[in-house]
């Protein structure tokens, strides 16, 4: 899991949003409300499909959250629903609801590569980029 998570607020603009995840190296971001509790996730595939309109902002191309992850939960409750509903990233909350990290689904390949005694590297999203 990624604990230095980049947030967006839905009033962000796609500009704005594409400079953020393309600068920080990230293939999304979890939407969140002003008390920091999640309403969406944007990715890269999002911004790929509906492009980059001036006046656009983040609410119009966002998946509405339905799916969390908390933070006290298994990593197999994690990959079965994903797995499941075919998403890539959940975001993990504490007790308030709020983001405190993000679940991708290459953490979890990650996680079980070394489970099973393979050393891998870090993924390139949580490795430095300088």
């Amino acid at each position: 899991m990624s604990l230095n998570v980049q947030c967006v607020t839905e009033d962000v603009s796609l500009r704005a949003l594409a400079s953020c995840l393309l600068d920080g190296g990230y293939s999304g971001a979890p939407v969140v409300d002003g008390e920091g509790r999640p309403v969406g996730v944007v990715s890269k595939t999002d911004l790929l499909r509906h492009g980059v309109a001036p006046e656009g902002r983040v609410r119009d191309i966002m998946t509405s959250m339905s799916f969390t992850l908390h933070e006290d939960q298994p990593v197999s409750k994690a990959s079965a629903l994903m797995a499941y509903e075919g998403i890539h990233r959940l975001p993990v909350v504490d007790a308030a609801g709020k983001v405190v990290g993000l679940l991708s689904s290459l953490d979890i390949l990650h996680w079980l590569a070394c489970k099973t005694g393979n050393s891998v590297p870090a993924p390139r999203s949580r490795r430095s980029r300088r």
